[in-house]
C-alpha cells in the first residue's frame, strides 16, 4: 500500500513538472528568406542566399531556435506563404543596409641602429568594415510585420581584405579566408547579433 502511494505521488509530481513547463523543450521555428542586398555594390542573389545561410549557422547554435532556409521571395506576403509551407512560427526578412570597408595606412619601422632611426621602414594597411542589417519579423499566418530591429557590427584589423560577395561566397569552404577578413568577421558578428535578438523574442513569437 505504501509502495503504491509512493508511485502515485511520483506520477503526480512528474505531471506537475510537465504542466509547469509545457514548452520547455520547444524551439521557435524560424524561416529565413535570402537577404535583400540591393544596396551593396557588386552583390548578387547568391550573396543574399549566402547571408541567410550564415544567419542559419548562427541560429543553429541557439537552444531556443530551429532555423530553416526558405526560397527567394519578393514581398512579405510571399515570405509568409513560404514560412507557412515550412511550418515556421516566424519568418526573418532581412536587408543589408550597408557593408562598407575603408582602409588606412600607417608607417611601420622594424627597428635598427640608434633606436630604430635607421631601421627599415614600411607601410601597414589597416582595414575597417562596418555592416548594418535591418530585420523584419513576419507572421506566416497573416503576412504582417510583428517586430523590427537593426544591428550593426564593426571589425578592424590588418587581416586579409575581401569584398562583400567574395567573403560570403567562401563560407562553405573549409579553411577558407572568411573569418580571416574584416568583412567576414563583421558579417558573422552581425549574424550573431540577429540570432541573439530573435532568441530574446522567442517566447513572445512562439505559437
Amino acid at each position: 500500500m505504501v509502495l503504491h502511494s509512493r508511485s502515485v505521488g511520483l506520477i503526480v509530481l512528474f505531471a506537475g513538472v510537465l504542466l509547469a513547463h509545457p514548452h520547455a523543450a520547444a524551439k521557435l521555428a524560424v524561416g529565413i528568406v535570402p537577404f535583400d542586398v540591393a544596396t551593396v555594390n557588386g552583390a548578387t542573389v547568391s550573396s543574399g542566399q549566402a547571408m541567410a545561410k550564415l544567419l542559419r549557422i548562427e541560429m543553429v547554435k541557439s537552444a531556443k531556435l530551429q532555423p530553416t532556409l526558405l526560397p527567394v521571395t519578393h514581398s512579405n506576403q510571399e515570405a509568409a506563404t513560404a514560412g507557412a509551407t515550412a511550418n515556421s512560427d516566424i519568418v526573418v526578412v532581412g536587408t543589408v543596409l550597408s557593408a562598407d570597408t575603408s582602409e588606412s595606412d600607417r608607417s611601420a619601422n622594424s627597428g635598427g641602429l640608434f633606436g630604430g632611426a635607421l631601421g627599415a621602414g614600411g607601410r601597414i594597411t589597416r582595414t575597417t568594415t562596418t555592416v548594418e542589417l535591418h530585420i523584419e519579423l513576419v507572421s506566416p499566418k497573416t503576412g504582417e510585420i510583428v517586430d523590427t530591429f537593426e544591428v550593426e557590427a564593426k571589425n578592424s584589423g590588418t587581416s586579409v581584405g575581401a569584398d562583400f560577395s567574395t567573403a560570403l561566397g567562401s563560407i562553405d569552404n573549409e579553411g577558407s579566408g572568411f573569418d580571416q577578413s574584416t568583412v567576414g568577421k563583421a558579417l558573422r558578428e552581425a549574424a550573431q547579433k540577429v540570432a541573439a535578438e530573435v532568441a530574446k523574442r522567442s517566447d513572445k513569437l512562439a505559437k
